[in-house]
C-alpha cells in the first residue's frame, strides 16, 4: 500500500493548484475577445510550450502506468512502438502539417470540405472526433484513478471528480494558453516523478540479474518475432507499420495536434515544433520502458498479482513506487502528481479541441447566434469536461459497454487518416469513391474491434514469471474468429490501406466531378499545395 504523509500532500496540492492559477490568469487578466484567441492563442504562441504540450497531450497517465506493465508482461518488443514515432512524425512534418497550416484552419476537418466539397464528410469527421475524445477523456481519467485507488485506498470516485473538476475549470477559464502553459508545468512534474522512480529503481534493482531474467523468461527472444501475419497479438512488423501509422494519425491528423500547430506564427515554427517533439517523445517513452524492465527485476520472483497485493497489472508501477519512494518524504506526492499531471494534460487538451471542432465545424457558419461565440466555446469545453467525468464515473458499473465503445471509436482513426491521405496524394479521387472507401474501412475495422472485444482472443496472454505462467497464446485462442484475432495494433494501418486501395479502385468507376472537387494538384515533396478553390463561403 502506497502511503502519503503531510509533505506528500503539500507537494501534490501545489502541483494541482498551479494549473488553476494559469486558468485564472488567462481567463481574468487577459480578456479574450474572439474564439481565435480562446482556441488558438491568437496564433502567436511560442514554440517551446507548444512542443512540450504536444508531448504531454499524448503521454497520458495510462501510458505511464500501462507501458511498464506491457514490458513486464511481454518484454521489450513494445519499444518498437515508440521507435516508430520517428517515421510517423517525419511524414507528418513533411506532408500533412504544411497542408493544414497553409489553409489556416481551426479544425482539421475543414480540409475535408475544401478537398472533397462535402460538408457532410467534414461534420462526420468532427462528430467522430468529439465523441471519441469525450470517451477517451473518461478512460484517461478512470485508468490512473482506479490504479491509484487500488494501491493507496483513496476513493476512486473522489479521484475521478478531482481530475474532472480541475481540468475542466482551468481549460474553460483560460483556453488554449492556459492548457499550453499548464502542460509545460505538468511535463516538468511528469519527468521529475518518473525520473525519481527510475533513480530509486537503479539503486534498488539488480540490473544484471534483470537482464538474465529477460533472457531466461523468453522476453528477449520475443523481440525477434518477424511474422507478418495480422492475426497475432503483435510482432515487429505489426508494431513498425501499425505504430508508424498510429503516430502519423496522432501528430499529423489529430485535432489536438493540428490545433497546436495552428497556434504558432509560421510554418517554420510548426515544423520545428514537431521536429523537437521526436526526442521528447522518445526520451519520456523510453523512460517508461526502462521502468518496465525494473518492474520485472523487482517482481519476477514474487508477482504481486499472484500474491493478491494488487488487483490489476496497471497497479504494478504504484506497488513499485511504494517500495522505492515510500520511505522518502515528498517523493510519493511527486510521483502521484506525475500520474495526475499526465491525465490532466490529456483530458484538458481534449476539452479544448472539442470546443474548437464544435465551434469551427458546426456553429461558425451561423451568423445569427444570440450569444457571444467566445462564451459558447467556453461552455462547450465545460460540457465536454462534465461528460468525460460522468463517463469515468460510469466505468465502474458499465465499464464493459464503454470500453467496447472506445474500442469501436478507436478503429475510426485509421479510416480518417486514410481519407486525408487520399485527398492529399491522389487528386483524381473525387467525393463519392472517397466517401464509400471511408465507410467500407469503418465497417471492416468496426467488425474487427467488436469481435475482439466480445471474444477476447488474447485475454490473459502474458509471458511467465516464477509465480505465474502463460494463460493464452501469442496467436490467441484458435477457436475465436479471424476478425477477433486481427491485432488492434494494426487497425490504423489497415484503415489507411483499405481507404487508399478502395478509393483508387472506385475512382475508375466514378468519373471525377471537377465541380465538386475543391483542391487542385497534390502536394509537392516539400509540402507545398495549390488550392484550386478556396471558397470564402466555407464556415
Amino acid at each position: 500500500m502506497l502511503s502519503a504523509g503531510i509533505v506528500d500532500f503539500v507537494v501534490f496540492g501545489f502541483c494541482s493548484v498551479v494549473p488553476l492559477i494559469f486558468g485564472a490568469y488567462y481567463g481574468s487578466f487577459n480578456k479574450y475577445r474572439t474564439p481565435d484567441q480562446q482556441l488558438l492563442g491568437n496564433r502567436k504562441m511560442p514554440s517551446i510550450p507548444v512542443t512540450i504540450s504536444l508531448m504531454t497531450t499524448f503521454l497520458s497517465g495510462s501510458v505511464i502506468l500501462g507501458t511498464p506493465a506491457e514490458i513486464f508482461n511481454r518484454g521489450p518488443l513494445y519499444i518498437v512502438h515508440y521507435l516508430s514515432a520517428v517515421i510517423g512524425l517525419f511524414f507528418a512534418r513533411t506532408f500533412l502539417i504544411p497542408t493544414f497550416f497553409r489553409i489556416n484552419c481551426t479544425s482539421v476537418y475543414e480540409y475535408l470540405e475544401l478537398r472533397f466539397r462535402s460538408s457532410t464528410l467534414r461534420k462526420i469527421g468532427a462528430a467522430i472526433f468529439a465523441v471519441n475524445t469525450v470517451v477517451f477523456g473518461g478512460i484517461v481519467n478512470y485508468g490512473p484513478a482506479i490504479a491509484i485507488s487500488g494501491a493507496t485506498g483513496l476513493d476512486v470516485n473522489a479521484l475521478i471528480v478531482f481530475v474532472g473538476i480541475l481540468s475542466t475549470t482551468y481549460t474553460s477559464l483560460g483556453g488554449l494558453r492556459a492548457v499550453l502553459w499548464s502542460d509545460t508545468f505538468q511535463a516538468v512534474i511528469m519527468v521529475s516523478g518518473i525520473g525519481a522512480l527510475i533513480i530509486g529503481g537503479l539503486l534498488t534493482v539488480d540490473i544484471s540479474a534483470t537482464w538474465d531474467i529477460l533472457s531466461t523468461s523468453g522476453r528477449l527472444s520475443n523481440m525477434v518475432r518477424f511474422d507478418p501475419s495480422p492475426t497475432q497479438f503483435y510482432s515487429f512488423w505489426i508494431l513498425l507499420f501499425g505504430s508508424s501509422s498510429m503516430w502519423l494519425n496522432i501528430y499529423g491528423c489529430n485535432q489536438m495536434a493540428v490545433q497546436r500547430y495552428s497556434s504558432l506564427p509560421t510554418l517554420a515554427d510548426a515544423k520545428r515544433a514537431i521536429l523537437m517533439n521526436i526526442p521528447c517523445v522518445l526520451w519520456t517513452s523510453l523512460m517508461c520502458c526502462l521502468l518496465g524492465t525494473m518492474l520485472l527485476g523487482q517482481f519476477y520472483n514474487c508477482n504481486p498479482l499472484e500474491t493478491g497485493e494488487i488487483t490489476s497489472v496497471d497497479q504494478l508501477v504504484i506497488a513499485f513506487a511504494a517500495k522505492v519512494l515510500g520511505p522518502i518524504p515528498g517523493l510519493t506526492g511527486l510521483f502521484l502528481a506525475a500520474i495526475f499531471a499526465a491525465a490532466l494534460s490529456s483530458v484538458s487538451s481534449g476539452h479544448n479541441s472539442i470546443a474548437a471542432v464544435v465551434y469551427a465545424d458546426f456553429l461558425k457558419g451561423y451568423t445569427g447566434l444570440p450569444i457571444n461565440p467566445m462564451i459558447i466555446t467556453c461552455f462547450v469545453s465545460l460540457f465536454a469536461g462534465i461528460l468525460s467525468t460522468v463517463i469515468a464515473l460510469m466505468l465502474g458499473s458499465m465499464g464493459g459497454i464503454l470500453y467496447a465503445s472506445s474500442s469501436l471509436l478507436g478503429a475510426t482513426n485509421g479510416p480518417m487518416t486514410g481519407l486525408i491521405l487520399l485527398g492529399v496524394f491522389f487528386p483524381k479521387v473525387s467525393t463519392r469513391p472517397a466517401t464509400v472507401s471511408f465507410v467500407i474501412a469503418n465497417i471492416v475495422l468496426g467488425c474487427c474491434a467488436f469481435s475482439n472485444f466480445m471474444e477476447k482472443p488474447y485475454d490473459g496472454y502474458t509471458l511467465p514469471t516464477n509465480s505465474s505462467s502463460d494463460t493464452s497464446g501469442h496467436y490467441g485462442r484458435l477457436e475465436t474468429s479471424i476478425l477477433a484475432r486481427v491485432s488492434p495494433w494494426s487497425y490504423t494501418f489497415l484503415g489507411i490501406f483499405i481507404v487508399l486501395v478502395c478509393g483508387n479502385v472506385l475512382s475508375f468507376f466514378w468519373k471525377r466531378d471537377e465541380n465538386k472537387t475543391g483542391m487542385g494538384r497534390r502536394i509537392a515533396p516539400e509540402g507545398e499545395i495549390e488550392l484550386k478553390e478556396m471558397s470564402s463561403s466555407l464556415p
